[in-house]
């Protein structure tokens, strides 16, 4: 399932570019953006990997276009707790 931790990783991170292009006058120094895009990746793996264990445990004998949405869509909801989560974490500490 090495294509979805892919997919996840460039979608995640195309969507996290173009929100930041949406609000140029955002004044973010290029070290707090590349923080900030880390933890957000660190967030999406916590996400993917129990979204992949939930979300392959019921799938067998199913037809692969099942699978696929069987598969992403928890990892999808997962990841973005995971990044929610996380994120929320670091901005209590900081």
């Amino acid at each position: 399932m090495l294509w979805t931790y892919v997919g996840m990783f460039v979608g995640g991170n195309l969507g996290m570019f173009l929100l930041d292009e949406l609000w140029p006058n955002r004044s973010q120094t290029l070290g707090n953006v590349l923080y900030v895009y880390a933890v957000c990746n660190v967030g999406m793996l916590f996400g993917m990997v129990p979204g992949e264990r939930i979300a392959t445990w019921p799938i067998v004998n199913v037809n692969q276009v099942t699978e696929t949405v069987l598969l992403v869509t928890p990892m999808v909801l997962d990841m973005t707790f995971g990044i929610t989560a996380l994120l929320a974490l670091v901005s209590k500490v900081l």
